[in-house]
């Protein structure tokens, strides 16, 4: 997990603490795409609901995979 690069989305976190992370700001859809034009293969949101409701709101979304757990 360390070594893997994230982006933050985040509204209210101002300080990165986690190894090779990008805070990127609040939600922009233009943002967005524009980290999605300079990432090499796919880009997997873990733990939002919201944030992966506004990207299929704006069409950000190329392939969906749903874990559901019991």
């Amino acid at each position: 997990m360390n070594d893997t690069t994230k982006y933050v989305v985040s509204s209210t976190l101002v300080t990165n603490t986690w190894s090779n992370s990008t805070i990127v700001g609040s939600y922009d859809s233009e943002t967005i795409q524009r980290v999605k034009d300079s990432s090499d293969g796919g880009i997997y949101v873990s733990g939002s609901g919201t944030l992966v409701r506004a990207l299929i709101a704006d069409g950000l979304i190329d392939e969906l995979h749903l874990f559901v757990y019991p």
